[in-house]
């Protein structure tokens, strides 16, 4: 088995979305063609043989201002905790697979959804809402717009469970009782969201993870429904 890890990271070149460096790209909404044809070109080479794949839905994307996304250029390049709650870049990331998955490979006549060659998906490489990415030195930019959202929805949560508790003064990374039951919970509807996109709206037949790390009991209890 090998994995196809970091399509979309805007480090390596080739990427998903350019063939060569050059001119800052406006979007990451667009595959480039040169690219296509060469990754399906390899899948059926491993085909060929007998070598399964695995792979990723997002790694290491570099959301754009054209994404319309908020602050695009203070945020890491891998959307650390972010992406599982921001609705616009889940939106980009259901497209991303919804291209992706539904990319017709002209080498094998499959579309990739249908190719039996690939086996595993994560749907998002070691991202989780349970570490404090904020003072991690190679994760740590985000902005107060998505500091203020997650307030927000933790505020919102708290008033639905009857839990007295202030959300917009308490620390953001705090680890107590409420704190954690609802980083479980957006954590949940994350996974669990993007999973049943992919099974029921794509039509992806393989085992399907959230994530693909395990250090938090929280963690592993908000993809307690995925396969693996």
């Amino acid at each position: 088995v090998v994995r196809f890890h970091q399509l979309d990271a805007e480090w390596a070149t080739p990427n998903i979305f350019r063939m060569t460096a050059g001119k800052r790209l406006k979007d990451t909404r667009h595959f480039d063609p040169v690219c296509m044809e060469r990754h399906d070109y390899l899948i059926k080479c491993l085909k060929d043989q007998g070598i399964y794949i695995c792979t990723d839905v997002t790694t290491y994307r570099k959301f754009k201002s054209g994404d319309g996304v908020v602050d695009a250029d203070l945020l890491s390049d891998n959307m650390k905790g972010v992406a599982l709650y921001d609705p616009t870049m889940i939106e980009l990331q259901k497209e991303y697979a919804y291209n992706y998955w539904n990319h017709y490979n002209p080498y094998t006549g499959l579309a990739y959804k249908d190719d039996p060659s690939f086996v595993l998906l994560d749907i998002t490489n070691e991202n989780d809402l349970f570490s404090d990415y904020t003072n991690h030195a190679l994760y740590g930019k985000t902005s107060n717009y998505y500091d203020n959202m997650f307030r927000d929805m933790f505020d919102k949560w708290l008033k639905e469970e009857g839990i007295d508790y202030d959300a917009y003064n308490c620390p953001i990374f705090n680890k107590d009782e409420p704190m954690i039951n609802f980083r479980i919970y957006l954590s949940k509807k994350y996974y669990e969201g993007m999973y049943k996109y992919l099974r029921e709206d794509i039509g992806v037949k393989i085992p399907i993870c959230g994530t693909n790390w395990v250090k938090r009991g929280g963690l592993v209890k908000s993809q307690e429904k995925l396969d693996f």
